[in-house]
């Protein structure tokens, strides 16, 4: 049963009894991208386990790979139990201490942090798209921050992408977080409602760390094999060290028909193959369905790239009118969400 819940999590159609040309591809194809995104960032401290009893399926042992040695060291000796366990976060008024597993420098400003969830064999079990609430007391005061985490369906452990802010006392906090300790988190927090094939096509249009709920949404969508959501993205960053998760994004385009990225940057060489620059009307017009198809825009970055884009959001984190870009191409207010 957990071999088969680690299958579907990873947008793999199998059963026992066999499997398919386009089943093995995509297997390699996600094998790969767990390996190859994480082999040649050293410094992932949890990657360096010691040698575990933890006993795994072989299934599991294939698939989750990356998950096995990022658990590992924390959960030491578990059986694979008959019912998996609940997921993680069900109550948004319930916080939770979780243990660090590692760090992923992916910028030099930005990092992954691994965080462990209270059993090895459960979920986050939030709905995309959501973030959590992480807490912390610095400095004699309670801080509180929200964070999307990057995936909702790993098992054991999840992910968030934090970006060190020098004036950021919680970015400072997380930064200064060692392997073992320990960050208090709540949720879920629901951002966006998104259910499966509800859009023939969705268009993401994102700054800096605001891909952190579009990658929540892009897995989301492509993990799930009965979904034939279409998916375009425009990134924007100031350089091509500045672009988190590119790695992946790279490899998912790859993997699947339905998924398209294009990389906009304003600082550049000569070998640069992408886009310059602010994201213009053109790369919308060439990259991003027209109104008249009726898709859904999603749009999250600073507040400078979302007002540029498509106008300032209201107060209190609503949506405000539409403007920008988005607007002077035709596009109606139902057909943009903003974060």
């Amino acid at each position: 049963d957990v071999y088969k819940r680690q299958v579907r999590s990873s947008g793999i159609n199998a059963e026992y009894g066999g499997g398919t040309f386009e089943m093995i591809t995509r297997l390699f194809s996600k094998v790969h991208r767990l390996y190859r995104s994480f082999e040649k960032k050293a410094n992932y401290g949890t990657l360096k386990t010691k040698t575990s009893n933890v006993v795994f399926p072989l299934g599991l042992s294939v698939l989750g790979l990356l998950s096995i040695n990022a658990v590992s060291k924390h959960f030491g000796k578990r059986k694979v139990s008959a019912e998996q366990n609940p997921p993680a976060f069900v109550e948004s008024n319930t916080w939770k201490n979780l243990e660090l597993l590692g760090k992923l420098v992916i910028s030099p400003d930005t990092s992954i942090y691994r965080f462990a969830l209270e059993n090895w064999d459960q979920t986050l079990g939030i709905p995309a798209v959501s973030s959590l609430m992480a807490k912390a007391i610095i400095d004699g005061r309670e801080v509180k921050r929200p964070y999307t985490p990057i995936g909702t369906s790993d098992l054991g452990y999840f992910d968030i992408v934090v970006k060190l802010y020098p004036n950021g006392p919680m970015s400072k906090h997380i930064h200064s977080l060692k392997e073992g300790d320990t960050l208090s988190f709540s949720g879920p927090i629901l951002k966006f409602v998104y259910q499966p094939n509800h859009y023939d096509k969705i268009a993401m249009l994102a700054g800096g760390t605001g891909i952190t709920p579009m990658f929540q949404l892009i897995r989301t969508i492509l993990e799930n094999p009965d979904d034939h959501t279409k998916i375009s993205l425009i990134f924007a960053n100031k350089s091509e060290m500045d672009i988190l998760l590119k790695e992946e994004l790279d490899s998912l385009q790859v993997e699947f028909t339905n998924f398209k990225v294009f990389y906009t940057i304003s600082k550049h060489t000569s070998k640069w193959k992408g886009g310059s620059g602010f994201i213009t009307k053109k790369m919308i017009m060439e990259r991003v369905p027209p109104p008249k198809e009726k898709p859904l825009i999603l749009v999250c970055g600073p507040d400078t790239f979302i007002n540029y884009v498509a106008g300032s959001k209201g107060l209190h984190g609503t949506q405000g009118t539409l403007g920008g870009l988005l607007k002077s191409l035709g596009y109606s207010r139902d057909q943009v969400f903003k974060f």
